[in-house]
């Protein structure tokens, strides 16, 4: 969200490409959510959108702050899959393409589900 409101840009994730840490859904499933997720909810979702059906527990797993705060960088889009190769190489398993930075919208996050 503080990439995007410095860029005055809009954030779009595809959510079927997050790398998210392994029984996250399942966690939030269950009803696992913290305090802080809850907390990153209240704050940031009045600046997010989604595109289709977003379910539940994935939508707790993005707000929780354990696992929504993992490194995001924006590189152009001709460069990014090359950096993911290169990353993987390198043994960065969970690299990968998750999104595109558009022109800002009415949005700051916008999540395709």
């Amino acid at each position: 969200l503080e990439m995007a409101k410095q860029s005055d840009a809009t954030l779009v994730f595809e959510t079927g490409a997050l790398p998210l840490l392994p029984r996250a859904r399942e966690f939030g499933a269950a009803g696992f959510v913290t305090g802080g997720g809850e907390a990153n909810r209240r704050f940031a979702s009045p600046s997010v959108g989604c595109e289709g059906v977003l379910a539940p527990e994935l939508e707790a797993v993005l707000y929780d702050p354990q696992t929504s705060g993992g490194l995001l960088i924006a590189v152009p889009a001709a460069e990014a899959q090359p950096l993911v190769e290169r990353l993987h190489a390198r043994g960065v398993d969970a690299a990968a393409v998750v999104g595109e930075v558009v022109a800002s919208g009415a949005e700051k996050i916008l999540l395709r589900a």
